[in-house]
């Protein structure tokens, strides 16, 4: 991966950081370059780093006692930002829901696509904001098939948050 990290820095002088990905220092000493004052946001050269599948911890630590305004950090497969391989690899990490039939008044199926095997938390919530359902899957592969009853809820509209570790996703759902 090619990292990159939107800043501000307000001193006169280069605050570097140490960057390590999962434990793995990448740069001892990546430079944060003054940028005339706080509120002056630029961003860091790319610096290619090696992730692996499932989760990622990216960790940048002060050198020394001081630090930057840290705005974001953008990530893309290889220096030349391919928008192809951009979104293969936004799927590839995301959760991924997907209700049928909808709008439904029996059951329905929700399809889970995940690119990890954990436990899964599955929150039905009403236009007013209660938490009608919850359901827990432990997945057993990458993906999964539920069948849900909605015969016990009243028609209207539902939120579905599929929550897993850091990852989240939502999906609506009409019950007639």
């Amino acid at each position: 991966m090619n990292l990159k990290f939107r800043y501000a820095n307000g001193y006169t002088t280069n605050r570097p950081l140490k960057l390590t990905v999962n434990g793995t220092e990448v740069a001892a000493s990546l430079a944060f370059n003054p940028t005339g004052n706080w509120t002056t946001w630029t961003t860091t050269p790319g610096i290619n780093a090696n992730f692996v599948a499932g989760e990622t911890k990216v960790r940048l630590t002060a050198t020394n006692v001081m630090g930057v305004n840290m705005d974001n950090m953008s990530f893309t497969s290889s220096p030349s930002a391919n928008p192809t391989a951009r979104t293969a690899l936004r799927e590839l990490l995301s959760l991924q829901a997907t209700i049928f039939p909808n709008p439904a008044s029996g059951k329905v199926t929700l399809a889970i696509n995940s690119p990890v095997n954990t436990a899964l938390e599955i929150e039905l919530v009403n236009l007013m904001g209660r938490v009608v359902k919850t359901l827990h899957k432990e997945l057993q592969g990458t993906s999964v098939e539920l069948s849900i009853p909605v015969r016990d809820l009243p028609p209207g509209l539902y939120s579905i948050y599929v929550k897993q570790g850091h990852r989240r996703t939502q999906t609506r759902l009409v019950v007639e």
